[in-house]
């Protein structure tokens, strides 16, 4: 089992003041996300958790890269993922061998800025389905034949006040994130 990959900002990034501020330069293995072949997908304010399926069982969960012990975390780990197969988004009947990785939020997870009364781990996949910004791809075509600052300067307009769309879907108020 592995860790999923931290992703990092298209953008290159330089620390000023002791806080990481982007850049109008894309970093060249990213390029990509401007190519009109992918798609922006949601970044919930929760915290990574994985699931190790067996023959169509769980078997661990883990934390980033910390194993969870079932009589010693925090029942929310396990709540999440018995709530995300309650509700259809995780069925893990369907792998024989798989570490499927997904978000947890709820009311332990960094202030809980959904207002969950209950936790809820989100597989990615179901994300990618479901909490993707469908104007992304004609905006990133768009962006062929401009320079990385304009590019930059769209972007990040592009998102200035967007509010989440998880939190349209759910009716949650407050934040636009």
């Amino acid at each position: 089992m592995h860790d999923f990959p931290k992703i990092e900002s298209p953008f290159a990034r330089e620390m000023v003041n002791g806080v990481y501020q982007c850049l109008p330069v894309i970093r060249l293995e990213h390029r990509w996300v401007w190519g009109g072949d992918c798609i922006a997908v949601e970044k919930l304010d929760g915290t990574n958790v994985s699931v190790h399926v067996l023959d169509g069982e769980i078997k661990t969960l883990m934390n980033r890269s910390n194993m969870l012990d079932l009589w010693k975390s925090g029942k929310w780990f396990y709540e999440g993922v018995r709530n995300a197969i309650e509700r259809a988004y995780f069925a893990p009947e369907k792998f024989n061998q798989a570490q499927v990785f997904g978000e947890l939020v709820g009311p332990k997870i960094n202030g809980n800025p959904y207002g969950l009364k209950e936790h809820l781990w989100l597989p990615f996949e179901h994300l990618e389905g479901k909490y993707f910004f469908r104007f992304w791809q004609d905006f990133a075509k768009g962006c062929a034949g401009k320079t990385d600052k304009e590019i930059f300067e769209n972007t990040s307009n592009l998102f200035k006040g967007l509010w989440s769309i998880y939190r349209r879907q759910h009716g949650i108020k407050g934040g636009s994130q």
